[in-house]
């Protein structure tokens, strides 16, 4: 803030200090589409140059042809490939249809290049800072494609005649549908021109479908889970009833074809795009009538007294979405007993100037063209699932470096951690919720040695506080069980519950590190 005043939380909690910008959201966005719009313009005056090259190839006199390899030199240049491979590289399809007039423009210059032969060295120069050409990131453009094929699809079952499907609407599913075929066909065109330059040369660049994934990609965790990321799921229990907080306002309000058309396009890059690592991530169920309701699965993060649990939250968007934010609720709360963070209430009402919970400056508050529901997951994700939540509270931030500040804040870790496990990791596992089965089965085995490591240090730093170690000890004894039965699965019925937790300890026993296993052997001893 002004003065050097020291920012203590990042901007959208509702909380802390910091410097405001000057420029909002909304006049950021009008010039970034300005800029847009000119750049479209720049590139049509291009593609009918290119056009009128192809179509008199066969007439052009030996003067207009050197003409012709002058005007390739100037396009087939690092600058414009660079250009190029920073357009295409964007993973996302809602920016991607937000820029509809640059990204058909750019669709129509490839596919006429992929026409005219002298232009061809164009897909094939490398960007050096990327380290990608123009064939790997139409290559890519595949899941993009994909992924918006899906989406036209689910228009046609969401928004049937019988809707009252307004004339803009269809106009705008008009429009989605060429800038499609625009894509497709550009990605045909170029996908001819490779392979017609592979089996002139033999040496086709490498792909991003051949190349690395930048380390963690190949990890088990994410190649056991990124299939599990997003799905449908009935959310109607046995009655007919939907079991999800805001079930009132789903029974009685209809989506508006707005509303449809916003979540389906957010859709298609939510698909590919939640955040998906062993530190956190977030898993998304869409009911399978009501594509505006969902269940939100978010792992806590690595470091912060969250770690490895399970959270669940109910989402709904309103009829007026997205003029108005989603609205969130925390499903895990211990039955109403636990307030896991100054902005999670144990009612589950989720505090964030995003949703507009909590009052803050212009720029963190909702914004309908630009804000998505991706950004509210990540802000729960990274604004409040934090290392030292304590100091989320208003007007604690005065104590944060202070040594009553520090105990403050580790007393309330404390208690965080212990209904971490309790209701996060326990409970998931004895009562996982309906669609997030695989999930958390696959989160806690393939994360089980990294969660036993964590579950011994914060035993180790409850040991000088004897009522919180007996307590976070009960817990953690739970949780072994629960995991001892994620490999070998539900021991025989006919013992009892104290043998088959006798039996899960006993074997657990070998792996464990120092403090946690003292804790499993002093258990054993008492419950002999």
């Amino acid at each position: 803030g002004a003065g050097g005043s020291p920012k203590f939380w990042a901007s959208g909690t509702g909380f802390g200090t910091g410097e405001r910008t000057a420029q909002s959201n909304v006049d950021v966005s009008a010039t970034k589409m300005l800029r847009v719009r000119a750049t479209a313009i720049c590139i049509n005056v291009v593609t009918p140059i290119v056009a009128l090259a192809h179509y008199m190839g066969p007439t052009l006199s030996d003067e207009d042809k050197c003409v012709l390899q002058s005007l390739s030199s100037q396009i087939c240049t690092g600058r414009v490939v660079r250009f190029l491979v920073g357009v295409l590289e964007n993973d996302s399809a809602l920016d991607m249809m937000q820029k509809c007039v640059l990204y058909t423009a750019v669709f129509e210059l490839l596919r006429t290049v992929a026409r005219v032969p002298e232009f061809h060295p164009l897909f094939s120069l490398r960007d050096e800072p990327a380290g990608k050409t123009i064939f790997d990131c139409v290559e890519a453009l595949g899941r993009i494609s994909s992924s918006l094929s899906k989406t036209h699809n689910l228009v046609a079952k969401f928004m049937s005649e019988d809707d009252g499907i307004s004339g803009t609407d269809r106009v705008e599913e008009k429009a989605e549908a060429a800038f499609l075929s625009e894509m497709t066909a550009m990605r045909e065109a170029v996908a001819e021109c490779r392979i017609s330059r592979d089996h002139c040369d033999g040496d086709a660049p490498q792909s991003l479908a051949t190349s690395g994934d930048g380390g963690d990609g190949g990890s088990l965790y994410l190649r056991g889970l990124k299939d599990c990321q997003f799905d449908n799921v009935s959310m109607r229990n046995e009655n007919g009833e939907y079991d999800h907080h805001f079930r009132s306002r789903i029974m009685v309000e209809k989506p508006s074809n707005v509303k449809l058309r916003r979540i389906l396009r957010e859709f298609t890059s939510l698909m590919d795009d939640l955040p998906l690592h062993e530190s956190s991530s977030v898993f998304v169920r869409i009911d399978e009538e009501r594509i505006d309701t969902m269940k939100v699965l978010i792992t806590g993060p690595e470091d912060t007294p969250y770690a490895h649990g399970c959270f669940l939250f109910d989402m709904y968007l309103p009829p007026k979405y997205p003029k108005v934010p989603p609205v969130i609720n925390l499903r895990t709360t211990g039955f109403g007993t636990v307030r896991f963070n100054p902005n999670l209430y144990n009612c589950g009402k989720v505090c964030l100037s995003l949703l507009g919970t909590w009052p803050g400056a212009k720029e963190e508050m909702w914004d309908s063209s630009t804000s998505t529901i991706l950004q509210v997951f990540v802000s729960i994700q990274s604004l409040i699932f934090v290392s030292q939540p304590f100091f989320n509270e208003p007007g604690y931030e005065a104590n944060m470096h202070t040594e009553e500040g520090r105990m403050e804040s580790a007393r309330y870790n404390a208690n965080i951690r212990e209904a971490t496990v309790q209701w996060a990791m326990v409970d998931m596992l004895r009562n996982v919720p309906a669609g997030f089965e695989k999930v958390i089965r696959e989160h806690f085995r393939l994360k089980m040695m990294t969660v036993i490591r964590d579950l011994d240090l914060w035993l180790t730093e409850a040991e000088d506080k004897q009522s919180h170690f007996k307590s976070l000890s009960c817990q953690v004894v739970a949780l072994l069980v629960e995991l001892h039965k994620l490999d070998k699965g539900q021991l025989e019925d006919s013992l009892s519950a104290a043998a088959l937790e006798k039996d899960a300890l006993t074997v657990m026993l070998p792996i464990l590190p120092s403090t946690l296993k003292s804790v499993v052997e002093a258990h054993l001893k008492t419950n002999r």
